[in-house]
């Protein structure tokens, strides 16, 4: 190579040009993974603003019993299973008192 300068520096960029490549491998496989994991986690966030898109639809309740919980149809006072003779609430009996007949 010393009598062949010209061989010299094609050997020398051959190298260069090879390295250049590795390095270019090994940013691009970097970049790869991280658009993959950023994607995963739009993804992530994307199920999470849905889930709370539902949660933010439901209607508002009008009533509120104690047996069935929120409700759009009756109160407790209103409640035809709460109302039935002989009800009990984890073996407590219940008395339900009607408008009107206090």
């Amino acid at each position: 190579m010393k009598n062949n300068p010209a061989e010299a520096t094609n050997t020398t960029i051959n190298s260069i040009s090879m390295q250049t490549n590795e390095d270019l491998m090994e940013i691009s496989s970097q970049v790869i993974l991280n658009q993959e994991s950023q994607e995963a986690e739009i993804n992530q966030l994307k199920a999470r603003i849905n889930e709370l898109a539902k949660v933010a639809t439901k209607p508002p309740t009008k009533y509120y019993c104690h047996l069935h919980g929120s409700n759009n149809t009756h109160n407790g006072a209103e409640c035809k299973k709460m109302g039935s003779p002989n009800f009990t609430m984890k073996g407590k009996m219940v008395m339900v008192t009607q408008p009107g007949n206090d």
